[in-house]
């Protein structure tokens, strides 16, 4: 069974320990509401993009994720949650996927909505006054960075694991591509830089960046090379603006290029 998490299950969340022995198939999203339940968050039926992960789950680990989402099968009065079907997108390609997610099975109304549609986020922000935004195209050079939003005094190395760097992003302007960070599995990795942005400073990156029209800002673990794993942000594609055959400008790709000679990630 294909499995859409959203909350405490995602990976480096309280839970994630939990989908230990289940396949990691990559980010995707749902259309739901998304809450805030005082120590959890909860989906309903509606409209909004809500961000998580896709995996696979086989019948051996699937009682044992009903019972920490404190689903009962075949009691619904008594279930906290209800595993029940869902259309996913994945973020690599947009395609529809059938899959299942566990639905708040009380009265939400009274909660905040997380309107981010991401519950890493929500919870860095409620805890931070910052967050680790990973560079993996033109803003990992530091010129590039500086002259968008003035010096950014901290930032790690590190990579990104299962993802690589692809140019499938239309721009709009003669079949020109921007960089996506696209999930391969397997052994794969797009080494990055992660800087350490305040919340006015990825408010102005979201515009550079287009969000939601070109990007989506979505929470991503990530790898330094001191060892850590850290809770981060990165921007992948609208599936709307992904394409095959295109390519990125030489000035762009010279930008990324520095960027790799800066930080001695080649």
């Amino acid at each position: 069974m294909k499995l859409f998490v959203y909350g405490s299950l995602l990976r480096g969340m309280s839970l994630s320990k939990t989908m230990e022995n289940t396949q990691f198939l990559g980010p995707a999203y749902v259309k739901a509401d998304l809450f805030f339940l005082g120590f959890y968050p909860g989906i309903v039926t509606g409209s909004q993009i809500v961000f998580g992960e896709l995996y696979e789950v086989n019948d051996t680990i699937l009682p044992l994720i009903d019972e920490v989402e404190d689903y009962i099968e075949m009691n619904n009065e008594q279930s906290l949650y209800l595993r029940q079907p869902i259309d996913a997108f994945r973020l690599i390609d947009g395609a529809k996927i059938e899959a299942n997610a566990y639905y708040y099975n009380r009265a939400s109304e009274d909660f905040p909505r997380i309107e981010s549609g991401d519950y890493r986020i929500f919870m860095n922000n409620r805890e931070n006054k910052s967050s680790w935004l990973v560079s993996y195209g033109s803003t990992m050079s530091s010129k590039k960075i500086f002259s968008t939003l003035g010096f950014v005094p901290e930032h790690k190395i590190g990579y990104v694991d299962g993802f690589e760097r692809h140019y499938n992003v239309k721009t709009g302007i003669n079949g020109y591509a921007s960089a996506n960070l696209s999930f391969i599995g397997g052994d794969n990795i797009c080494k990055s830089v992660a800087w350490k942005l305040d919340n006015e400073q990825l408010a102005k990156l979201d515009q550079s960046e287009h969000v939601p029209q070109i990007y989506h800002r979505v929470s991503i673990p990530f790898n330094t090379n001191d060892g850590d794993i850290i809770s981060a942000q990165t921007y992948l594609a609208n599936t709307n603006r992904l394409a095959a055959n295109l390519h990125p400008k030489p000035n762009y790709i010279n930008l990324i290029n520095s960027g790799k000679r800066e930080h001695n990630i080649l």
